[in-house]
């Protein structure tokens, strides 16, 4: 997997000079579908509170390829607008992916051109660049809006947006990577900005996530009674919530019982 880069410049005034939030809220959902003969796809869907995301870092395990599908265009005379940044960089056990949204530099906004951040993704259900009230110049060529076209009735991830999606071998089983305080972060933007300054971002204090085959709480692939007792012994909890509604209830145990005997080892 080689790296590759959408722009020069990484972020640097969203992910080392944002402060961390207080009230700042991220949460990821990476989803899976396996296919015929082993191996199978993935996805990763984000929301926020605030105005929506900055930039993400994300650490996964288990993938072998994987694209940019989060909201993006240009503006002006063909600047790169929304999320312009995308890099993969393979570590032992993990894929670091980074995306994120760069703003203009000064030289770029004379007049009449304006800025390229986008607000409100992950935060507003059937959200385009204009949701949040900016405007932009020659706004073309989007990908990925509306995003949250499709939003949960519950739930933080209601306002989930698709960010990166890519595919897993036969017996890899794609999973969030954590480890010694190695973990994915990101940033969420605290106010919008104008048609010259991007608007600030803060490090999001409380990062969530999902992940597995729906039902498979475990995550070792196979959906069976285990699964049962561990969703049992955190009802009420945010443990095998399996429908993403944001607690463990009854609504996911009519997810296992559907999905109960899913063996991923038999693809």
């Amino acid at each position: 997997m080689k790296i590759t880069w959408f722009k020069s410049v990484i972020v640097a005034s969203i992910f080392f000079a944002s402060q961390t939030g207080m009230a700042s809220n991220l949460y990821l959902s990476l989803t899976m579908k396996p296919v015929v003969g082993g191996g199978g796809t993935w996805e990763l869907t984000c929301a926020t509170d605030g105005h929506g995301l900055a930039g993400l870092r994300v650490l996964l395990k288990n993938i072998s390829t994987v694209t940019m599908e989060a909201p993006r265009g240009t503006v002006n005379n063909g600047a790169l607008a929304g999320f312009n940044v995308f890099q993969t960089s393979v570590f032992p056990g993990y894929t670091e992916v980074v995306i994120g949204q760069s703003p203009l530099y000064a030289s770029q906004l004379i007049s009449p051109n304006k800025q390229n951040i986008f607000y409100g993704v992950g935060s507003i259900a059937g959200g385009t660049p204009t949701s949040s009230g900016v405007a932009y110049q020659n706004l073309s060529n989007l990908v990925g809006s509306p995003w949250g076209v499709t939003p949960r009735t519950l739930g933080p991830l209601k306002t989930e947006v698709l960010l990166l999606k890519g595919t897993f071998v036969s017996g890899q089983y794609p999973l969030f990577y954590s480890q010694a305080g190695n973990t994915s972060s990101g940033n969420i933007f605290t106010a919008v900005g104008t048609s010259t300054v991007m608007g600030p971002a803060v490090v999001a204090a409380n990062v969530r996530v999902w992940q597995g085959y729906k039902g498979d709480c475990n995550l070792d692939g196979i959906i069976d009674t285990t699964d049962h007792v561990l969703w049992n012994a955190s009802y009420g909890g945010i443990n095998c919530d399996f429908n993403r509604d944001g607690e463990s209830n009854s609504a996911d145990y009519t997810v296992w019982r559907d999905n109960s005997g899913f063996n991923i080892n038999n693809l």
